[in-house]
């Protein structure tokens, strides 16, 4: 339904006031409520200012009702509290202010390498997505000291060219955010990735970041298999008989840009794990194959490699056979192909791996 971005600090100002007012509206009925972005529809003029924006703001949102010339859709999500909903508000107007990727309609996330606009909002924004604001109330005092800020600024240069300088923001907050989400609502884990290096985003197609945390084969495998059905060709533990992988977050949490589609990476069919190892493609393990699915599955409801195999040759099992993935006949399976063998139907995933030197040590 999105149209359009915010593109300045006036319209994001008008976005959250309203937001706020309905959250704190629902919230005196005993709701808790969240606000997808894609439900999104903002004018191709301006967001017009409403009626008590620029004077006190009022948590009643029936009297600007009438002078709001924008929608949206609330949720209601009564199984998480305030400080949860005011996060995803945050990661709401990140989403509405940066853009989304026009590949990944799914999941609405972040490019990556497209910045939001300048603006003075921005620190109250990332304090939202960071969890520090807990309640309506001390965000409406945060939005007026903000909004007021940036109106005597307008007020002291009005007339005199300036020049400032831009804010320092992190362009995958968000991103960064919904991981955490992520990691929270299916495993109950509590991430904070303060170091985590996140590469540049490749500019050609479409890809999806992954950020991988150490959790076992068997408990990965687990969660898939308590969420949708599931088939394994061993009853032998996984990480016992998974021996080699490319990679590993024993070491802590790591970042890398996937291809985002239904089906494995067709350009790469009928080449064996040897023909993949030979070439220097770096490609999913069975750890990664498996987060994208869990991903895939709770943006989407839906599942990988329906008419092909993921061949996930960035792991080895202790035989020296590949590990491989889909989905067929209603469940996921997991089985294995000889290292030289070669399928039309049988592709590997490609990565975009964090090690790129251009991008260490960006956060």
């Amino acid at each position: 339904m999105l149209q359009r971005l915010i593109k300045n600090d006036h319209e994001l100002f008008v976005v959250l006031f309203v937001l706020l007012c309905k959250l704190a509206e629902e919230n005196k009925k005993g709701n808790i409520v969240i606000f997808p972005p894609e439900t999104f529809d903002f004018p191709d003029s301006i967001i017009q200012d409403i009626a008590l924006f620029s004077d006190k703001p009022r948590r009643s949102l029936k009297i600007a009702k009438k002078d709001i010339n924008f929608s949206f859709e609330a949720e209601t999500r009564n199984d998480i509290d305030m400080p949860e909903a005011i996060r995803r508000l945050g990661i709401t107007l990140y989403h509405l202010s940066a853009g989304k990727s026009e590949l990944t309609h799914e999941s609405f996330l972040i490019d990556g390498y497209r910045a939001p606009f300048e603006g003075a909002g921005w620190p109250l924004i990332l304090a939202m997505i960071r969890g520090e604001i807990e309640s309506p109330k001390i965000a409406f005092k945060l939005f007026r000291s903000h909004r007021d800020k940036t109106e005597n600024n307008s007020d002291e240069t009005s007339g005199a060219e300036t020049k400032k300088e831009p804010p320092i923001v992190n362009p995958h907050a968000a991103l960064i955010a919904d991981w955490q989400t992520f990691y929270r609502d299916v495993f109950g884990i509590e991430m904070d990735f303060p170091n985590l290096a996140i590469p540049k985003k490749p500019e050609e197609r479409n890809w999806r970041l992954l950020i991988i945390i150490d959790l076992l084969l068997e408990a990965l495998y687990a969660k898939c298999k308590s969420l949708f059905p599931c088939w394994r060709w061993t009853d032998e533990d996984l990480d016992e008989i998974v021996t080699e992988n490319e990679r590993t977050a024993k070491n802590g949490p790591y970042a890398i840009w996937a291809k985002d589609n239904t089906e494995a990476d067709g350009e790469w069919e009928n080449l064996s794990a040897d023909d993949i190892k030979g070439k220097g493609i770096k490609t999913e393990t069975l750890a990664e194959r498996f987060v994208h699915e869990l991903k895939f599955f709770k943006e989407t409801g839906k599942h990988l490699d329906i008419a092909n195999w993921t061949l996930c040759s960035g792991s080895r099992y202790s035989d020296g056979n590949v590990p491989n993935m889909n989905w067929n006949d209603g469940k996921m399976n997991v089985n294995w192909y000889n290292p030289d063998n070669r399928n039309d139907n049988l592709c590997p995933r490609q990565k975009f791996l964090q090690n790129n030197p251009a991008v260490a040590g960006l956060f």
